[in-house]
């Protein structure tokens, strides 16, 4: 972040060291393009979404002044969440709703971990979770587990294992809500003058391609 500073005197070096002292410094931690972020995905999780809310704990930060997201970096992040519903599709169905919570765990960790994306990776997060729990709550420990095809990938993403299957209309119906559920987190998390917003609204219609995974079960 660059600052031009043009005010003189004792004020310039208060403002200055407001600036590169505090929190600023944060929002250049991790990568700043698409690809893997050094276990990013690790970074957010229950203790430190309980953290940020109540504003302690250790490792915590005040928050920061949002910075925009370039273009270049908002069309990457589109194209990424709408390859995990061309990838997920693949699989054959009944096995979307964990290949989604397998791809969005990845995904955090794929996002830069900055505080720019904090939103977006919190709203994966919370996704994730939802996603885990109906898995638990309507897989068929009898059927086999999802594999890949060895041929044909449309993707260049992988599962990280075999997944489970989760059939029926009510887990679809379910799956679809959590998406619903992750659109609005995210548009919520960035008021009208944030400018982020713009780059938000796109990666959340870019999460209907991921719902149309779940229209076709009867």
């Amino acid at each position: 972040m660059t600052c031009r500073l043009r005010t003189g005197g004792l004020f310039s070096l208060v403002l200055v060291v407001a600036l590169t002292g505090g929190a600023v410094a944060q929002t250049t931690g991790g990568s700043q393009s698409g690809g893997s972020s050094g276990g990013g995905g690790d970074s957010w999780g229950p203790e430190a979404d309980r953290a940020m809310r109540a504003g302690t704990g250790a490792g915590w930060t005040p928050p920061v002044p949002a910075a925009p997201i370039a273009v270049v970096d908002a069309e990457r992040v589109v194209r990424r969440i709408q390859e995990i519903g061309a990838y997920c599709g693949w699989f054959g169905r009944d096995y979307e709703i964990d290949c989604l919570r397998d791809q969005y765990t990845q995904m955090r960790a794929w996002l830069p971990d900055n505080a720019v994306y904090m939103p977006l990776r919190q709203a994966l997060w919370q996704a994730e979770r939802d996603l885990g729990n109906l898995v638990r709550q309507y897989q068929d420990p009898q059927a086999a587990g999802g594999v890949a095809p060895a041929r044909g990938n449309p993707t260049r993403l992988r599962a990280t294992r075999v997944l489970v299957r989760t059939p029926g209309a009510q887990a679809a119906r379910a799956a679809r809500a959590v998406i619903d559920n992750t659109q609005t987190v995210l548009l919520r998390s960035v008021g009208a003058s944030d400018p982020r917003r713009v780059a938000f609204q796109r990666m959340a219609r870019a999460l209907d391609s991921n719902k149309v995974l779940l229209r076709s079960r009867a």
